[in-house]
């Protein structure tokens, strides 16, 4: 029992352009089996995904040639040799103007032009590709194809076959299953059964509103292969750096955060980049680790809460993120008055309890924001924090102009 190794199973049909969903579910397995003798199931994902254009979203896919009641693995795809044109252009021009656009398009481009005439192989060499760029230790992937699986099982009978026959101990379902899955045969089999539970993180893309659950391209093109989730260490700074591209930050800008921290958090997204900082913390240890950290930056060791009933100063942008209670002592509304006309309050709110002692800041500090006796000239700019996504915070950013 002392050498029992826990081996964690996953499959799916070979998706069409997967999406994040799915590399995360990927990311969390030792073994992935392509369901390639799954029945093909035209109008779903396997031969199309959705991508980003200027007013939406829309559908990119590859034509299916023959008939398209088999397997995955023996749908064709057309032989009309236009449609990859029409792909390679319509990815082009929906993304070219991407942040990280042309460092993957070349490759990606070129799976397009030299695929086959298998669908299943063109969507698994494009999986095969994507979990290559994406940083996270790849798992043993293996086709159901290989595996001499049982034909005639279904549902439960045939995923306990496959998890047997792959070598697993444990197998990881997305939610869907969660209505037909079977725990006892589960249980009956000596296997683990567990479901993974995905929320899109919001990042940044081409156009506004953003739209979740697109093609893992949709992410890569625009942020490249860092994924959002995994490294809980990171979790304020992405969240800040989008926040700040969104409005427009200038290095210019006085900046003043409170409860500084210890400089592993939000003030990485932005310290390197200003002129002058300002970070009040109570605690001797953490200003210590920020002036060391910043040592153009002014640290104040003091009580946040005192030093804003005596503080006249106001600043470029001002950012919020309290360890305790954000409506003790008016924060919010105390916060407000050292922004400066149009200048920018980011805000931190926190969805569950993480934080020491766990105390929960709650959503009704925004509301304080939007009935504060200032006028708000842009109406706010929400960003879920990119780690940690499914139980953590938020970020809200507003423009404060001149009092009511």
């Amino acid at each position: 029992m002392d050498n029992y190794k826990n081996i964690v199973v996953a499959s799916q049909q070979p998706e069409h352009l997967p999406w994040l969903g799915l590399i995360n579910k990927i990311s969390k397995c030792d073994i992935f089996v392509i369901l390639d003798t799954a029945q093909y199931e035209d109008s779903n994902f396997q031969n199309r995904n959705k991508i980003r254009n200027q007013t939406g979203w829309q559908w990119i896919t590859v034509p299916i040639g023959g008939s398209k009641i088999k397997p995955i693995k023996d749908i064709l795809i057309s032989e009309d040799k236009k449609w990859k044109q029409h792909y390679i252009r319509v990815i082009e021009n929906q993304y070219q103007k991407a942040n990280c656009f042309n460092k993957y398009f070349p490759e990606f481009k070129q799976i397009m032009e030299n695929s086959e005439n298998s669908l299943s192989e063109l969507n698994t060499h494009i999986l095969l590709w994507m979990l290559e760029q994406f940083n996270f230790p790849k798992p043993q992937i293996i086709k159901a194809s290989e595996l001499n699986l049982n034909t005639n099982l279904r549902k439960t009978d045939m995923v306990v076959d496959l998890i047997k026959k792959a070598g697993g101990t444990e197998y990881l379902s997305g939610m869907g299953a969660k209505t037909y899955l079977e725990k006892e045969k589960f249980d009956s089999a000596g296997l683990k059964l567990s479901f993974n539970q995905f929320e899109s993180p919001i990042y940044m893309q081409l156009h506004d509103p953003f739209i979740p659950n697109l093609s893992s391209l949709d992410f890569l093109f625009n942020c490249g292969n860092i994924l959002p989730y995994g490294d809980l260490s990171d979790k304020g700074c992405e969240a800040i750096k989008l926040l700040l591209k969104k409005i427009n930050f200038k290095p210019a800008w006085t900046v003043l955060e409170m409860f500084g921290g210890d400089g592993t958090g939000h003030s990485r997204a932005y310290a390197f980049s200003a002129n002058e900082i300002e970070m009040w913390e109570l605690d001797n240890m953490k200003c210590g680790q920020l002036r060391e950290k910043y040592p153009w930056a002014v640290v104040k060791n003091v009580d946040t809460f005192k030093e804003m009933k005596n503080c006249t100063s106001q600043y470029d942008l001002v950012l919020m993120d309290p360890p305790t209670l954000m409506s003790s002592e008016n924060l919010v509304p105390e916060g407000l008055k050292f922004v400066r006309e149009n200048g920018w309050v980011i805000i931190r709110v926190i969805k569950k309890p993480h934080t020491p002692h766990n105390a929960i800041i709650p959503f009704s500090g925004v509301k304080e924001i939007e009935e504060s006796n200032y006028i708000i000239l842009n109406k706010r700019i929400q960003v879920r924090e990119f780690y940690g996504f499914n139980d953590w915070s938020y970020h809200y950013a507003y423009q404060i102009g001149k009092r009511k």
